[in-house]
């Protein structure tokens, strides 16, 4: 996906990630209230805090995996942007 070890290709993995996620969390309500009627309380602000959690998945795997450093700074410094931000919401 990524070739270079670059801060803005983290800013940009960590941006992206967290919006696909988010999506599919959102669907995967929209599907549990259609089918099972369920899922009521699983609000907005949880997804979003789920979505960004889950960005800890593609800092593994470029500090880890890749061994490309900054990208994964850039991922983890949106990660850390996205928690305050929604925890500061509430």
């Amino acid at each position: 996906m990524f070739k270079k070890d670059t801060y803005l290709a983290g800013i940009l993995a960590g941006i992206i990630f967290p919006v696909l996620c988010f999506g599919i969390l959102y669907a995967l309500k929209i599907l549990a209230v259609q089918f099972f009627s369920s899922a009521q309380n699983f609000t907005q602000i949880k997804m979003m805090f789920a979505a960004a959690a889950l960005n800890v998945l593609p800092i593994r795997y470029f500090f880890i995996s890749r061994e490309m450093p900054k990208t994964a700074q850039g991922t983890l410094l949106i990660t850390v942007v996205m928690i305050v931000t929604i925890v500061l919401s509430f």
